[in-house]
């Protein structure tokens, strides 16, 4: 193809993206935001882990960089600062007096203590931390989400198989993989699902008439551009008003839940209800839900902040998770993974905060075949350098896939021809299971 057809190629190909997304809302009263393109993908021969047992994956992101040392690797030295060590309900496992609830499910928990990063800016941290790369000028790559949605595809045919609650302004997306493989963004876990009602003065007559009013303008574009990248914009369609019709809507609607359940979550709290919509999520068949939760980057007052909201609704809201999915016999099939861009600076600065700190964090997983009631990996007596069993980005996700059973190795190839897998060459840490 010459320079200029292709020139013309994306030309048209970025018309037709304005004009799908002018239609959905136009005619549709849908919203739906323009992705990436979508790539060739190439699908190698692989075989999942018999013995894997998680089908679904919640994701909790701490936005800022959490601080190891006043979490889950508490120290008695000079770093210490101003929380306590407990034991918890795990021998040999110790949290942070910032934690009690918590403490009574690590037998439930794998801490990883051993966590290290390059990258010790939160961009980039956060961006390596999700998809397994450092960023390129070049290329956007996918994060795990995208990656699970992808190889182990959906459950629920009618609800979307990748959603994030909060943190849409950072977060990669599908990247080179495409829209199909692209986030749900919920902004407000209260305020359900929008749109998936039909606009005012719409009757369900009217929509489909428009919608066929729609079909009939389409038709001879997608017979002259049959790209990938239209048909996957004419499913993001159907599937909307799939969803519209389906009472799997009510997934996201959390009326539906009992008030002392909220209350157990913390009805107050955004982030404790974002972990509620993410069990009532995984109940119904969504493969990926990632939770965020901002404000951990504490270079003022940390310990102030950390009490004073941070860690009590950490606390309150992860332990209500495990508990709820242990009661309703989901753990087992759900593996809960919690992380951060990287760790907090052992030495405590003049304003009372710790800085970034790459070299050194903690992170967690629990469920979805997960040994519980272990720490795995550690630092020194200062928290400032990994000493044994250290554990990359790329590692981590790599034990994410391997918990779901997915080939790790298996590649997709993007739009300019090279080969990218979920965990870049990471290894998983097979002993946690």
């Amino acid at each position: 193809m010459t320079p200029a057809r292709e020139l013309l190629k994306q030309s048209n190909e970025t018309t037709r993206r304005r004009f799908l997304a002018t239609a959905a809302s136009a005619y549709l009263g849908v919203g739906v935001a323009a992705g990436p393109a979508a790539s060739l993908l190439r699908a190698d021969n692989a075989v999942a882990r018999p013995t894997a047992k998680a089908k679904h994956v919640i994701y909790v992101y701490l936005a800022g960089g959490m601080s190891h040392i006043d979490t889950f690797d508490p120290k008695l030295g000079s770093t210490k600062g101003e929380f306590d060590a407990i034991k918890t309900n795990a021998s040999g496992v110790r949290v942070t007096d910032q934690l009690p609830l918590l403490a009574k499910h690590m037998d439930k928990v794998a801490v990883i203590n051993s966590m290290t990063s390059s990258q010790g800016a939160h961009e980039r941290g956060n961006y390596l931390m999700h998809t397994s790369y450092a960023p390129l000028g070049t290329i956007r790559h996918a994060a795990m989400g995208s990656w699970v949605l992808k190889w182990a595809g959906r459950k629920n045919k009618t609800l979307p198989g990748h959603v994030v609650v909060g943190g849409a302004g950072r977060h990669p997306g599908a990247g080179f993989l495409g829209s199909a493989y692209a986030p749900l963004h919920i902004g407000n876990p209260e305020a359900g699902l929008s749109n998936v009602n039909l606009p005012r003065g719409v009757d369900d007559k009217k929509f489909t008439r428009r919608r066929s009013l729609a079909e009939r303008l389409d038709r001879g574009f997608r017979a002259r551009y049959p790209h990938e990248q239209v048909k996957a914009y004419n499913r993001f369609y159907e599937e909307a008003v799939t969803l519209m019709n389906s009472e799997d809507v009510k997934a996201f609607d959390l009326s539906g839940e009992k008030a002392a359940t909220r209350d157990r979550y913390g009805a107050e709290d955004r982030f404790g209800q974002g972990l509620l919509l993410a069990r009532r999520l995984v109940e119904n068949g969504v493969r990926f839900v990632e939770v965020n939760s901002g404000g951990w980057d504490t270079h003022n007052e940390n310990f102030d902040r950390l009490s004073d909201g941070l860690l009590p609704n950490l606390d309150r809201g992860l332990s209500a998770l495990l508990q709820d999915l242990a009661e309703r016999r989901l753990l087992d099939q759900t593996l809960v993974v919690l992380t951060t861009e990287f760790g907090r600076t052992p030495r405590i600065n003049e304003r009372g905060g710790r800085d970034h700190y790459p070299r050194a964090f903690s992170a967690m997983l629990a469920g979805g075949g997960v040994k519980g009631g272990q720490a795995w990996g550690k630092t020194d007596k200062d928290g400032a350098a990994v000493v044994d069993n250290e554990v990359k980005a790329q590692d981590f996700n790599a034990t994410i896939g391997y918990a779901m059973g997915l080939d790790i190795k298996k590649s997709a190839i993007s739009p300019e021809g090279r080969p990218f897998t979920m965990a870049d060459e990471g290894e998983p840490v097979t002993a946690l299971f």
